[in-house]
């Protein structure tokens, strides 16, 4: 499992330096010392979409559809709808004719299996010179399950005449894991999540301290597990922070790893010194050398500022 999931050079880089960047909001955030990397730590992660991430987004939330996903024709009404009001939308701009409110949609054979893979359904749909929304493409997307849902509707109506009928406007058919954060919580509550409450620096340990009874171990209230996870992860980051630091609080005064404040405005001392002691800190309570799968650590002998702020970051 380890070399499957084994990291690159490139992807550690990366790694390493979103982990910069959440470590230096959390410093200029809550520790006055440190107000002087504002103009240094960045505003967003990197990404390969930075430009599109930096612009609002614009939602128009859609009528709710009383129709039940495990059921083909029903999966089909609910792709005629999308694509009336494609057209709608792409007419009220003036970019095409309205529709044809006497048009029927053909309705799906009667107990029509979908083929195998969904063939017809993701192969680029063709534009047609009497098409009124030629080269319009909307993309769908949803989970695995309902992606192939979606896209075996889409297959039944393969061999229907008109572009709007074949649903050819609705593509491509793309899968978003929206579990996967989920997932991956339920790996971490697995790990950190005793079931003892008297075991300090668990996160059910801190669950019967903050009173959060929604937290379970299966993760099911999804947003109260994040919640918790979130802030316990925070405040073991801060705490990490402190004693890196050599500070009381975090509103005390910084007694190692100081910054040089007298060539701080000097050229880019500032970016130095934020690139050289967060590496620093992440080498020490981040990134540290793994060990032997054989080996299993004890829970009274493991550092919990270290195991939770690796998880939270």
């Amino acid at each position: 499992m380890k070399n499957l999931l084994k990291l690159s050079d490139e992807e550690q880089r990366c790694t390493r330096e979103c982990y910069k960047i959440y470590i230096g909001r959390i410093l200029c955030e809550l520790f006055p010392a440190f107000e002087f990397l504002n103009g240094v730590v960045p505003v967003r992660t990197p990404c390969r979409y930075r430009a599109e991430m930096s612009s609002e987004s614009v939602v128009v939330p859609l009528p709710v559809l009383m129709k039940d996903e495990k059921k083909y024709a029903e999966v089909v009404d609910v792709l005629d709808q999308l694509e009336v009001w494609v057209r709608e939308i792409y007419s009220r701009a003036g970019m095409c004719a309205p529709p044809d409110e006497e048009h029927v949609p053909p309705g799906p054979p009667i107990a029509a299996p979908s083929r195998p893979d969904q063939p017809a359904s993701h192969v680029p749909p063709v534009p047609q010179p009497d098409d009124p929304l030629a080269n319009v493409k909307v993309p769908c997307f949803g989970d695995q399950l309902t992606r192939v849902r979606l896209a075996g509707a889409k297959d039944l109506r393969a061999g229907s005449h008109t572009p709007q009928d074949r649903l050819d406007h609705l593509y491509p058919y793309r899968i978003v894991d929206w579990h996967t954060k989920r997932s991956f919580l339920k790996v971490i509550f697995k790990k950190l999540y005793k079931n003892s409450a008297r075991e300090q620096g668990t996160l059910r340990y801190f669950r019967e301290k903050l009173q959060r009874r929604n937290v379970t171990i299966d993760v099911k209230h999804y947003e109260d597990c994040e919640q918790l996870f979130l802030t316990i992860g925070k405040c073991f980051t801060v705490e990490a922070l402190v004693q890196f630091f050599g500070m009381e609080t975090k509103d005390g005064r910084i007694t190692r790893n100081r910054p040089p404040y007298y060539i701080l405005d000097v050229g880019d001392n500032k970016r130095q010194y934020y690139d050289s002691v967060l590496d620093k800190f992440i080498d020490q309570f981040l990134i540290t050398p793994p060990t032997n799968d054989d080996e299993e650590s004890s829970p009274d002998s493991e550092d919990f500022v270290r195991i939770i702020t690796l998880c939270a970051s």
